[in-house]
Order: structure tokens, then C-alpha cells, then sequence
């Protein structure tokens, strides 16, 4: 009985370190590093950001330092390359030199000089999986994507890389359109609609990290159907303010409930009044967003203003659960 323990117990670990090298050797095929530019001084919160269109790329780096520079962050700056599936990797050597010399470009911006900045390039055949994997590698706490804010494919519902990745990544992820004339470091007015929950409180923390550095001021805003629905109006506002303040810093959030027939109308015209509008992700399932349009896609189609969606990070038990949906 012990021997056959042991065997078991011995096949057990074979197989274990056998499908870690298979995983491996998955990875070198599918995504590989080929340049890295390491942070001497590590910070205890790391902010990831993928950069590919060089017109919204510093917008990006700048509003990641504004966050790192609240937190005591880091920022690290990713680029993949993408080849098609049956291009070896190695074909993507030759675009090598133009990205990391993108990258270094914005590594050594005069706007992030007082915040550790490094930046890592990869070479991919998926996108949205080479971004997974930077997540994991360098433990990040925050993803910041660029965002277009519409989708030209019916079978996604904000674009082909943003949707799995908003949708696997295990950390905080946000989401940015950015309006062409605004500069990010005037950010004074943000607007967050909520309905509470997690997402909503991410979006909160994320005002509270504007204030610290710039002095925003944010309203939490309900638009309701009907008068009847104040009550709930005022609870989802008061769980979206009960976020931690961090030491020594009171802000108290602006309050706005409007009622409407169009809520969605009423959102935007109030849209108008701010900078930026913070939305936390949707809480319905993927297919009933795909259906009825993602909430922060349709708001971003209706006004020019800078929205911003904000996903909190999945627990490990959603995760596994949402990673079985989406691979099916």
C-alpha cells in the first residue's frame, strides 16, 4: 500500500514538472522578451501599462505617473509586436529597434522623471496573452490600456485585446479614451456615475489618487428613472464613498442624483460640466453586454470627454470560473 503511494506521489510530481516545462516551452513559442529595462529602485505598487498608438502613448505614461506618484508606485512600460500565428518569432527582430527605441523615448520623458519608469518589449502571435503574461512576471497591481472607444467587430464588445484581458487579468485594470484636447496633468473635475459594488469604489479610489496629486475634485452621481428610486440612489452612493482614506487625507466626494427618462442622455450632458468620467465596469454577464451594447462603450460614443472604465481585480475563485466561460 505505502509503494503504491509513493508511486503515485512520484508520477504525481513527474507530471507536475512536466506540464510546467510544456507551459514553458508554450510561452517561448507564443510570447518571448526581447528587450527589458529593469526599475533599480523597486516601489510597493507597480502600474503596468501597454503602449502601442504613439498618439496616446504619453497621455498614458503621464496619467500612469500621476497614480504611481499618490501610491509610492513604479511604472513599467510594455510594447508587443505581433506576428501572425505561423511567423516564427524570430521574424519580429527586425521591428525590434523602432519599438525599443519608442519605449526609451517615453521612459525618459521629463513629465515622469520624479517616478521609477522601466519597460519591457515582447514578441507575440497573441496580444491580449503576451499582456497576461507581462501581468504575471512583474506582479503588477495595475493595468492601464488605451482604448478607441468602440469596436468595430459585433463579436467583441470594447476590442479583440481589451475584452480577454479585462476579462482574465488578476489585477486592477483601466481603460482610457482620451479626449484629443485634454491634458492630462489638468485633470480637475472627474464625474463617476455608480450603481456600487466593487468597480464603482475602484473608480473612487482612483479620484482620491487625483486629488492627492492634483487637487481634482469628483462627484459620485446617480441618474435615476424616477423619484422612487432616490432611496437606492443615496446607498449606492454612500457604498461607493466608503472606500479607505489613505492617512491623514479627508476628501469628501460631491454628491449628484438627477432623474431622467434617458438616464444615459442625462449622464452625458452632465459629462460635459467635467474633465474626465470614471466608470466601473459592468456587473452583467458578457452576453447580455454584447447584446444590449457595453454601458461604458455606449457613453463613450456619445460624448468627447476622457472616460475612463475601471475593473477591480478578480478573486481567484471568479477567475477560475470566468476562465472556464471564456475558454468553452
Amino acid at each position: 500500500m505505502a509503494s503504491s503511494i509513493g508511486w503515485i506521489l512520484l508520477g504525481l510530481v513527474v507530471y507536475l514538472g512536466y506540464s510546467k516545462e510544456k507551459e514553458k516551452t508554450k510561452q517561448e513559442e507564443e510570447y518571448k522578451t526581447v528587450f527589458e529595462e529593469k526599475i533599480i529602485e523597486e516601489r510597493p505598487y507597480k502600474i503596468l501599462v501597454a503602449i502601442k498608438n504613439p498618439a496616446v502613448a504619453k497621455k498614458l505614461v503621464t496619467f500612469a505617473r500621476l497614480l504611481a506618484k499618490a501610491r509610492n508606485g513604479e511604472v513599467i512600460l510594455l510594447s508587443v509586436i505581433r506576428l501572425p500565428d505561423q511567423t516564427p518569432l524570430t521574424a519580429g527582430r527586425k521591428y525590434v529597434k523602432e519599438q525599443k527605441e519608442f519605449i526609451e523615448e517615453l521612459i525618459n520623458l521629463p513629465e515622469v522623471s520624479d517616478i521609477p519608469v522601466g519597460g519591457m518589449l515582447k514578441i507575440a502571435h497573441d496580444i491580449p496573452e503576451a499582456i497576461l503574461n507581462a501581468i504575471e512576471e512583474e506582479k503588477a497591481d495595475l493595468l492601464i490600456l488605451g482604448w478607441r472607444g468602440r469596436t468595430f467587430r459585433r463579436d467583441y464588445i470594447l476590442g479583440s485585446t481589451i475584452d480577454p484581458v479585462l476579462f482574465k487579468a488578476p489585477c486592477d485594470v483601466a481603460v482610457i479614451r482620451f479626449e484629443p484636447s485634454l491634458e492630462v496633468g489638468k485633470l480637475r473635475r472627474i464625474l463617476i456615475p455608480t450603481a456600487g459594488g466593487p468597480h464603482a469604489r475602484l473608480a473612487a479610489e482612483l479620484a482620491l489618487d487625483l486629488n492627492k496629486v492634483l487637487g481634482s475634485g469628483a462627484t459620485l452621481a446617480y441618474f435615476a428613472a424616477s423619484e422612487q428610486e432616490r432611496e437606492r440612489a443615496e446607498k449606492y452612493i454612500q457604498d461607493t464613498a466608503d472606500i479607505e482614506m489613505p492617512e491623514g487625507m479627508e476628501v469628501k466626494f460631491e454628491k449628484l442624483i438627477k432623474v431622467s427618462r434617458n438616464k444615459i442622455e442625462a449622464l452625458v450632458r452632465e459629462g460635459d460640466n467635467f474633465d474626465a468620467i470614471i466608470i466601473g465596469a459592468s456587473n452583467q454577464p458578457f452576453l447580455k453586454n454584447l447584446i444590449r451594447g457595453a454601458f461604458p462603450e455606449i457613453i463613450a460614443k456619445k460624448t468627447t470627454k476622457t472616460v475612463i472604465m475601471v475593473r477591480k481585480k478578480i478573486e481567484i475563485s471568479e477567475f477560475l470560473r470566468r476562465f472556464k466561460v471564456w475558454k468553452k
